[in-house]
């Protein structure tokens, strides 16, 4: 009609369908490419999370209040995060003369995120960290999506960069760190453990437990 001619101009509607169905096969191939861990199709729902390939485990062995309490398992995603998984292997293993051994938990977010491994921060309050490189280095990526409850993911310092501190996602859509934080791993053991600390007292308003919370010892186990 007149009307439709004057409001889109000299495209005809056969010219419209066909610049919408291309714009809509462009945008899903285009989230595709920058969503790799999102799957949609007929038996999966929207934003269905999909985990990376579990390439080492890491075992940290945890006390609380100098009472051994534990063991958690993280898997690490290897082949996504291959930078971010050296280092967290490295302090892991003490391969450079310092690790995670003996840092322990700093803050705790409830239900959000329980925050630890400030390697060589003698205050405990998690203000530096250390990395396996002996610097901090830049974020790696942000393939691996904050869709599960104790996704392990790299805290960033104010410049940006990663060091040693990490922290465990506390329930199962954490979607405010995707695209912020560099997720690289997930607790595969030892939930129960992680949920007991996300109920201890901390104090405010730095979020920092009361109770002394400390990795006794850790080992790659895979």
């Amino acid at each position: 009609s007149k009307t439709c001619m004057k409001t889109f101009g000299s495209l005809s509607r056969s010219d419209l369908v066909r610049k919408s169905v291309s714009k809509l096969i462009f945008s899903a191939s285009l989230i595709a490419s920058l969503s790799p861990s999102i799957a949609t199709n007929e038996n999966t729902s929207l934003n269905e999370w999909i985990e990376p390939e579990i390439t080492s485990k890491a075992l940290f062995n945890l006390s609380i209040d100098g009472k051994a309490e534990g063991s958690i398992v993280v898997g690490l995603y290897g082949k996504t995060v291959p930078k971010t998984v050296d280092n967290f292997e490295k302090l892991v293993k003490g391969s450079n003369g310092f690790g995670y051994k003996g840092s322990g938990v700093y803050k705790i977010l409830k239900d959000l995120n329980i925050q630890c491994g400030a390697v060589g921060d003698e205050s405990s309050k998690g203000l530096i960290g250390r990395s396996a490189f002996g610097e901090p280095f830049e974020q790696e990526n942000f393939s691996v999506l904050h869709r599960a409850e104790g996704i392990v993911s790299m805290v960033k310092s104010n410049d940006g960069k990663c060091d040693s501190r990490f922290f465990f996602t506390m329930n199962s859509d954490a979607g405010w760190a995707d695209g912020r934080y560099v997720a690289f791993g997930r607790v595969t053991e030892g939930m129960e453990i992680l949920r007991k600390l996300n109920g201890l007292k901390v104090t405010p308003p730095s979020n920092r437990p009361k109770s002394s919370i400390i990795f006794e010892s850790c080992e790659m186990i895979q």
